[in-house]
């Protein structure tokens, strides 16, 4: 009979176990899910592909990569260009 709990004891302790990894598991593809990751695009001065006018970047490459980035998935943040950062 003390065998007998003893394994039950086992067993229940092994489904805790197995729960516990499972709930972390689930944790894990969860949030991966929702991480973001940073990507960071530079131009050069290179007319007509990217140039700066009236303090924006403009061009042919830069209206393909604006319409990437347009992705819904996707979120933009403009920053300063170099030329803007001289200015100030």
């Amino acid at each position: 009979m003390e065998s007998l709990i003893k394994k039950q004891v086992m067993v229940i302790g092994k489904i805790k176990e197995l729960l516990v990894f499972i709930l972390i598991l689930t944790m894990l593809l969860i949030t991966s899910a929702y991480v973001q990751q940073l990507i960071v695009v530079t131009t050069e001065n290179f007319t007509p592909y990217n140039y700066i006018e009236s303090d924006t970047v403009k061009g042919v490459l830069t209206v393909i990569i604006r319409a990437t980035l347009a992705k819904p998935e996707l979120k933009q943040k403009s920053m300063p260009t170099h030329a803007q950062e001289r200015t100030r």
